[in-house]
């Protein structure tokens, strides 16, 4: 599982750091890769967070595995609720993306004793 954060530059186009990477991914074999997807922007905009849909469209078309859950979070946010959001996205995205691994990510997660992780699917 690849995780790829994003930011949307200037409210609908990908950051520049960016442009080249979407440039180059039908360049590459990635069949069967599996990726989620996450990022801040402007959820007020008419297109929140428009660079995650942008690359994430182009990366379907490639034969990429787009996790069907994307989490966006509003550029401004850092409550506790937002942060709650990212660690649950990222459990779940994990343990989706490969559920034979599910008890090592768990298991991981005990030894460093730390009990918001500690979830189930």
């Amino acid at each position: 599982m690849a995780f790829i954060g994003l930011y949307t530059w200037n409210k609908e186009n990908l950051p520049y750091e960016a442009n080249e990477f979407y440039e180059e991914i039908e360049q590459v074999d990635f069949q069967e890769v599996k990726v989620a997807f996450f990022g801040a922007g402007d959820l007020t905009h008419t297109k929140p967070c428009a660079a995650i849909n942008i690359l994430s469209d182009k990366m379907k078309e490639y034969g990429f595995h787009v996790f069907e859950k994307i989490l966006k979070i509003h550029q401004e946010s850092s409550t506790y609720d937002q942060i709650k959001k990212c660690e649950d996205f990222a459990v779940y995205a994990l343990i989706s993306g490969n559920k034979r691994k599910k008890w090592r990510f768990l298991s991981w997660n005990r030894v460093l004793s730390i009990p918001k992780c500690q979830k189930s699917a």
